[in-house]
This record gives C-alpha cells, structure tokens and sequence, in this order.
C-alpha cells in the first residue's frame, strides 16, 4: 500500500507528513519526494548565487552527498561564461539543460562552445532531458577535438530540437548529439 499510495502522490505537504508515519513510509515519502523535486539554475541568477553560497557553506563535498532536494539539476538557457558558473556545475550532476544557440551580443556568439561541450561530457551519464532551440542562423558551427567526440548520452531520454533558421549550421551539432545518444 504504500508503494502504490505515496509513489503516486503528487502534494508535498502530504507527502512530508506521511514520511512521520513509520520508518518504511518516511522511506517511501523520502524517494518520492526526491523523485519530484528539482532544482533551475540561470547562470546570471541571484537565484544561482544563493545557491552556490548555500552549497559553499555547508561544504558539502562531491556532488553525490548534496542533500536529496538538489540531487536533480536543470540548467536554464546558460551561456557557460561565468567561471564560477563553470565551475559549479562540472562538479554537480545535472539532469536537465536547456540551450538557446541563438545566445549572441555585439561581439557575436556567447555560448561559450567549449564550457558547453565538457559540461555535457561530465553529466553524459546524468542528462536525460535535453532542449535546444535555435531561431536564427549565428554561426553556430560545433568545433571538432572537444570532450564531445569522446562521450556518450548514456541516459538520454527526451531531446527536444527547435530550428526555425532558413539557413541553419546547427544541423552539424544536432547530428552530433543524435550520434551521441544511445
């Protein structure tokens, strides 16, 4: 009953009040709610600043001991040009990234494509929701001899690709990702 009852259910304030309720369910609620949680982080957030100072605090270690309600990570459209961004999310699994290729200023292209690159090689094994969007043509072209070649999307189970540009260079990459996915 309480497989069945509390792996489907979806209110949290229940959900907490059932993990009081004896030892199994308090481990049933815990994996639930683990399940459903996740945690957004933009590059150039507060929101990503008091996170990173929480986990700096508490000196948490490797990423496998971050406290169950940041186990499950998505990253929102980031450029990959903030080295303590970089840093951060090399050393914490990340589940989710969504990416805007489109992502320029007046000096052209932001998304840093090396960051991006060995980000997805440190979480191929993590990622199983990947986004990437692209409306306009901005000379996206994927660089050869990055830790892309060397990886694998071992866990990917969504990929969404948006393309409006007429004439597009992300093709390149989008093939580069279907040939990494198992």
């Amino acid at each position: 009953v309480t497989e069945l009852f509390l792996r489907g259910l979806r209110d949290v304030r229940l959900l907490k009040t059932c993990r009081l309720v004896s030892k199994t369910w308090n481990i049933e609620a815990s994996d639930t709610l683990r399940a459903r949680s996740k945690i957004s982080l933009e590059e150039a957030s507060r929101k990503f600043e008091k996170f990173a100072t929480l986990m700096a605090i508490k000196a948490l270690g490797p990423s496998q001991n971050l406290p169950s309600p940041f186990q499950y990570v998505h990253l929102e459209t980031p450029k990959f040009t903030n080295p303590n961004f970089n840093e951060f999310v090399l050393n914490i699994p990340i589940i989710s990234l969504s990416l805007d290729l489109d992502l320029s200023g007046a000096g052209g292209m932001i998304l840093n494509q090396r960051q991006l690159c060995e980000v997805l090689a440190a979480n191929n094994a993590n990622i199983t929701n990947l986004g990437i969007r692209a409306r306009e043509n901005t000379g996206f072209v994927l660089k050869k001899n990055t830790a892309m070649d060397r990886m694998t999307l071992t866990s990917l189970k969504r990929l969404k690709f948006h393309d409006w540009c007429n004439s597009c260079t992300h093709s390149e990459f989008m093939q580069n990702i279907l040939n990494r996915a198992s």
